[in-house]
């Protein structure tokens, strides 16, 4: 099994955005992380600036603290 690559509480920015809709720069907090299967994660991440929370891939996030 494939652990996460990022955890609950990590401050991460859209680096590279494939399903989501959101804009490369853009700032968000995970807030959930959710196994697809032995190696996949979605992380669920909360954007303030839409108050809501948005489902990523890795490659879609870095995390930036």
């Amino acid at each position: 099994m494939i652990h996460p690559l990022y955890a609950p509480g990590d401050l991460i920015k859209v680096v590279s955005p494939q399903t989501s809709g959101y804009v490369e720069g853009e700032i968000g907090l995970i807030i959930k992380i959710e196994r697809v299967n032995v190696k996949y994660h979605v992380y669920w991440v909360l954007f303030a600036k839409h108050a809501e929370e948005v489902p990523m891939w890795d490659i879609e996030i870095q995390k930036i603290a």
